[in-house]
């Protein structure tokens, strides 16, 4: 702290060789100086300059409970600026716990189911955890699509009947949602479907189409009538949207085949096949036959008839009756033999089954609009002047070859990304290339210096003003400072040789302090008292005048 000694006491000695009004003048202004300092400090710091949560944007309904949140944390010093809120830069945290304690904070994927979880209740029945878990499951979808670009607010609700008697399993599910895009703009139908899947998706059971899609700034889009059939919206149509979706693409490639001509117009128009899908299956038979399987049967049949052995009678047979001779008797003896063949033959056949996917596109018509300011930059950069001379302006003639020029040019860049037309067709005519004059704009004038001057004060006038203040304080201070005191400046008068007084007027001047002195010592008896008194009266006149004789005697 010994660095400090020498500034405090010249600061002392300063002060006390002030009069009283400069010793006035000079508090003030000090303290005028610390009340600026002071301001501007704490102008930056209390000043709305910083954008909460990185200059994130929140939606409509967030924002009411925010400002709330605000209200009650006392937090007033704060702007909504859109969809974002702009907080002094140094109380960015107190911001941040103000919404902390009012559960005001954004909340995040997943944050409301797992508050559903946290907040179960062992006590609860599961009819309430389920309507618990479908509430948060409505919210967390309404948040994923209020995250998405370009719209506001959204929300989200379901319902399912339960069936009842014969239809007991099969639940009926509904859900509508209603979106507030940004603005007074309209939903983009495109979306409609991204929606609809999106919240069929995270519900068990729903259909895309029995999801309804309601558009806060524009149209109805109505769920489907069936759930495995067409929908009432023309933009699931799927004709329709396979219509949009070649169209789109070819559109994108003959813009980039057409970007060295800038500002041109291109329009494509589609035409599809009708059928959504096409299976041709088709037979063919060889007239040659291929024996597979050959059988062969044999079967014989054979039978022997027996004549009468005996005589008949009782006569015969009875017990008087002698023997009979068998050998005069012959039997008769039948054989049959019957071969059956059986074949089967094996037809060579091709079977041939092509299956074909429709709504193909059949024929696309493409128009292409030039403006006219592009064939004078051709006419002009093909003929440009020579150094000194001015540029020519093209007469009609040269304009119309350059146009015929340009339209087979983009005639032939175009036709090999159409689909291919039957042999014998002119591909040109579904290219047509028009020109349009194009209308100059006017540039919208720039603001000049004193408008950037004053808009720039007008931001910043208080802090300007401030430093403008604090500035004047430190020059009067400077310029009070740098004035001496009477006393000082005969001092120095009498000490240096560094003068505005002549050269004589010193020397009288070094005459009349020495004749002074002179007076002052033969008047009195003791010279140590009379260097006492001088030095009380005017001390530094004393060392000035000790200086002198010092040097004198050295």
């Amino acid at each position: 702290m010994d660095f400090l000694t020498p500034f405090v006491t010249q600061a002392r000695d300063l002060f006390r060789s002030m009069t009283p009004g400069a010793r006035v003048t000079t508090g003030l202004l000090l303290a005028v100086l610390a009340v600026s300092v002071a301001y501007l400090f704490q102008s930056q710091t209390s000043g709305p300059d910083a954008f909460l949560m990185g200059g994130e944007p929140f939606s409509a309904s967030q924002l009411p409970a925010m400002e709330a949140a605000f209200s009650k944390a006392n937090l007033t010093d704060y702007e909504v600026e859109g969809n974002r809120i702009r907080v002094p830069r140094g109380q960015q945290a107190s911001y941040m716990g103000a919404l902390a304690d009012a559960g005001a904070l954004p909340a995040n994927f997943g944050s409301y189911l797992a508050k559903a979880l946290d907040d179960d209740d062992v006590f609860a029945s599961n009819q309430q955890r389920a309507t618990r878990l479908n509430i948060a499951k409505q919210n967390e979808l309404a948040l994923i699509l209020r995250s998405m670009q370009g719209i506001e607010n959204a929300s989200v609700l379901y319902d399912v009947k339960k069936g009842t008697g014969l239809e007991r399993g099969k639940d009926t599910i509904s859900a509508t949602v209603s979106i507030k895009p940004l603005g007074s703009q309209p939903l983009d139908g495109a979306r409609v479907p991204m929606i609809r899947h999106l919240v069929a998706g995270a519900i068990a059971g729903l259909e895309p189409s029995s999801v309804t899609v309601a558009d806060l700034n524009g149209r109805h889009y109505p769920a489907g009538t069936d759930a495995n059939g067409p929908t009432t919206d023309p933009l699931e149509d799927p004709y329709y949207a396979r219509k949009r979706h070649y169209e789109g693409e070819l559109k994108e490639k003959i813009v980039q085949a057409l970007r060295f001509i800038p500002g041109a117009d291109v329009q494509v128009t589609a035409m599809l096949s009708r059928e959504l899908r096409n299976v041709t299956k088709a037979t063919t038979f060889d007239a040659k036959s291929v024996a597979g399987i050959t059988e062969s049967q044999t079967q014989t049949n054979k039978s022997e008839n027996t004549p009468p052995q005996g005589r008949p009678g009782p006569e015969a047979n009875g017990p008087g009756g002698g023997p009979t001779t068998l050998s005069s008797f012959k039997a008769n003896t039948t054989s049959e033999e019957t071969t059956n063949e059986k074949g089967i033959f094996h037809v060579p056949t091709t079977v041939t089954e092509k299956e074909e996917i429709g709504l193909i596109p059949q024929r696309v018509k493409v128009s292409v609009g030039i403006p006219s300011s592009y064939y004078v930059q051709v006419w002009q950069e093909r003929n440009k002047p020579a150094e000194g001379e001015e540029p020519k302006a093209p007469d009609a003639k040269s304009l119309a070859d350059l146009e015929v020029e340009t339209e087979n040019k983009i005639q032939h860049a175009i036709a090999p990304l159409l689909p291919p037309v039957p042999a014998g067709d002119d591909p040109f005519p579904h290219v047509a290339v028009t020109s349009y004059d194009s209308l100059s704009v006017e540039p919208i004038p720039e603001p000049g210096f004193a408008e950037q001057l004053f808009g720039w004060l007008g931001q910043y006038w208080t802090t300007m003003g401030m430093l403008g203040l604090a500035l004047f304080s430190l020059l009067t201070l400077r310029s009070i400072l740098k004035t001496p005191s009477p006393a000082s400046a005969g001092a120095e008068r009498a000490g240096s040789g560094l003068s505005l007084l002549s050269d004589e007027e010193e020397e009288d001047e070094e005459e009349e302090e020495a004749q002074r002195l002179k007076r002052r010592i033969t008047q009195t008896r003791n010279l140590k008292d009379d260097l006492a008194e001088l030095v009380q009266e005017d001390p530094d006149a004393a060392a000035n005048i000790l200086r002198n004789w010092i040097s004198a005697a050295g």
